[in-house]
């Protein structure tokens, strides 16, 4: 049987740092508000890019059989196969975006933090 202890303490350790959450994301959307907005934006539409690689697979595979089986027209599967290459390049462009705008989000945080702990 597995040991369960790691993933109970690992559980443990996020419910203590939940109830934390609502004030760690205003003070980020206070720091950084239209960088935080762009995150939110491009994670959201990472997030459907997973949801188009399965919904484009099905026709990949569908080609090849069918031109394994005709005996090589591979036609049928170009704009699929092109959509697919679409989704993965995006999928680079906004995992590069995502790293940038976090970037920028962070050094914002941390003036922000710093000039609050001036101020007091």
């Amino acid at each position: 049987m597995p040991d369960l202890r790691p993933i109970s303490r690992y559980l443990t350790r996020f419910a203590h740092t939940l109830p934390h959450l609502p004030r760690a994301l205003r003070l980020v959307s206070q720091a950084a508000p239209g960088w935080t907005i762009a995150w939110t934006i491009l994670l959201l539409i990472k997030g459907f890019l997973p949801v188009a690689t399965v919904f484009l697979t099905r026709p990949i595979v569908n080609g090849v059989l069918a031109a394994i089986r005709s005996g090589g027209d591979w036609r049928p599967i170009l704009i699929p196969a092109a959509g697919m290459a679409a989704v993965l390049l995006l999928t680079e462009l906004l995992n590069g975006a995502i790293h940038w705008v976090r970037t920028a989000q962070a050094d914002l945080v941390q003036d922000h933090i710093t000039s609050l702990i001036h101020g007091k």
